[in-house]
C-alpha cells in the first residue's frame, strides 16, 4: 500500500499519523471479529455447552463472553477513542486449575493456543504502530522539506546569519544569483557604509544650455524638505558629495544649509548626467545614441569608486550624502542590487528623493529605501 497517498500534502504530521493509525486500527478490528467468530466455533465443538454473550460496550470496545459448566473463559478486546491514547489488553480467566487438569487433552491445547494468538495480535498491533509512525516521518520530511533561511539582514542593527555552507562564485556550472565578490574586494574589517543618493530638486529643463538649467523656486524648496529630514536623522554624515552640474550644486547647497553641523561640499565630475546603457523596453535610447555620448565607462568608474565594502583604513561606519541625476542613480541602483541594467528606466525617481543603501562588511547589500520623498507635501512633488 502507498502511504503517499494516505498523506494530505498540506497536513501537518500529527494529522497524517492519525491517518494511518485509524487504518490500523480497522484492520485490527476485522481480526477480533474473525477471532471472536473460530473462538465461538471452537468452543462450540470441544465443550459440552457453552453460553456467548456478545455486546458492544461502546463504539470502539468489544467483548465476547464464555461462561462453561466446568470452566470460563472471558476474551476482551477494547479500543479507547482514537484521538485519546489508545489501549489494547487481552484477559484470559480460568476458574481453579483443578478444572483445566479436568479437560481433555485438545482442550487444554486449544486454550492455549488462543491465549498464544492473543499475544500475537498484541505484537503485531505495536510493531505495525511503530512502523506506521516511522513511515510518516520518512514520507513527511520527503513531501515538506523545512528550508532555513540561507540570509536574513536585520535592517534595525544591521545583523544577519548565515548558514555554514559557502558558495563558489567562481564555478560557472553553479547557477548563481549573487555574486559576492562584485567589487572585488576581501571582507577587511567590520564596519559598513551607508549612502543617501539624492536627486536634485526642479529645474528649467527646456534651458539652452547647461548653465541655465538651474533650480526653479519649486526645485529649491524640495530641497530645503530634504535637508531637513536629514538632519532629523540626528546622524552626523561624513561627506557630501555633488555632481559638477549646476542643479545638482544648486541642490547640495540647499541641503548643507539645514544642517546643525555644515559640511564641505566636494565636487565629482564623473557624476554629472549621462546615458549609462541603451534600456528595455525600448524607450526612445538605443544602443547608437549610448556610443554617441560614450558615458558608459564615465559612469562604471563613478560607480566603483563609491561603491564598495570597507577597506582597512576605514575604523568607524560611515555616512555620505551623494547629490546627482536620476538616469545615473537607477543605473547605479540596478548595478548594486545586480538587477539587468537594462531595466534602470522602468524606475522612477521624484525631485529631492533619498535612495538609502548599505553596504556590509562582507559585500552584502541592503536597500532601505528607493525615490523616498514622503517628507515632502503631495501638491510639492515633481518627478
Amino acid at each position: 500500500m502507498d502511504l503517499r497517498n494516505l498523506l494530505l500534502p498540506n497536513s501537518n504530521i500529527y494529522l497524517k499519523l492519525h491517518s494511518i493509525l485509524t487504518l490500523l486500527f480497522k484492520y485490527l478490528r476485522l481480526l477480533e471479529f474473525i477471532f471472536a467468530v473460530i473462538l465461538y466455533i471452537e468452543s462450540a465443538k470441544f465443550l459440552s455447552s457453552h453460553f456467548i454473550q456478545h455486546y458492544f460496550r461502546s463504539k470502539y470496545s468489544l467483548q465476547v463472553s464464555f461462561n462453561f459448566q466446568k470452566a470460563s473463559f472471558v476474551q476482551a478486546v477494547h479500543l479507547n477513542n482514537i484521538s485519546e491514547l489508545f489501549s489494547f489488553f487481552v484477559v484470559m480467566h480460568t476458574t481453579s486449575r483443578t478444572s483445566i487438569q479436568q479437560r481433555s487433552l485438545i482442550s487444554q491445547m486449544f486454550l492455549i493456543c488462543l491465549h498464544l494468538i492473543q499475544r500475537l495480535l498484541v505484537a503485531k498491533f505495536f510493531v505495525g504502530l511503530f512502523m506506521g509512525i516511522i513511515s510518516t516521518v520518512i514520507v513527511y520530511n520527503l513531501k515538506e522539506p523545512i528550508e532555513k533561511p540561507r540570509f536574513r539582514p536585520d535592517q534595525s542593527k544591521f545583523e544577519y546569519e548565515k548558514n555554514q555552507q559557502t558558495f563558489d562564485d567562481s564555478n560557472p556550472s553553479k547557477p548563481s544569483i549573487w555574486n559576492s565578490s562584485w567589487d572585488g574586494f576581501k571582507s577587511e574589517n567590520k564596519f559598513p557604509r551607508h549612502f543617501y543618493l539624492i536627486r536634485h530638486g526642479q529645474y528649467f529643463d527646456n534651458a539652452r544650455t547647461m548653465e541655465e538649467m538651474k533650480l526653479t523656486l519649486l526645485g529649491k524648496e524640495q530641497l530645503e524638505y530634504t535637508g531637513k529630514r536629514l538632519n532629523q536623522t540626528k546622524t552626523h554624515f561624513d561627506r557630501l558629495i555633488h555632481s559638477g552640474m549646476v542643479r545638482a550644486f544648486e541642490s547640495a547647497v540647499i541641503i548643507n544649509q539645514q544642517f546643525d553641523s555644515k559640511l564641505d561640499l566636494i565636487e565629482d565630475k564623473s557624476l554629472s548626467e549621462g546615458l549609462p546603457v541603451a534600456p528595455i523596453p525600448y524607450a526612445g535610447i538605443n544602443q547608437r545614441d549610448i556610443e554617441t555620448y560614450g558615458d558608459r565607462a564615465r559612469i562604471d568608474g563613478a560607480f566603483a569608486k563609491y561603491f564598495h565594502r570597507a577597506r582597512s583604513d576605514q575604523n568607524k561606519e560611515t555616512h555620505d550624502i551623494i547629490v546627482f541625476h536620476a538616469n545615473i542613480l537607477r543605473y547605479f541602483i540596478c548595478k548594486i542590487m545586480q538587477f539587468p541594467v537594462e531595466a534602470w528606466l522602468r524606475i522612477t525617481l521624484n525631485h529631492g528623493s533619498i535612495t538609502q543603501i548599505t553596504i556590509l562588511s562582507d559585500g552584502g547589500i541592503v536597500l532601505k529605501t528607493i525615490g523616498d520623498s514622503g517628507f515632502i507635501p503631495a501638491n510639492k512633488v515633481t518627478f
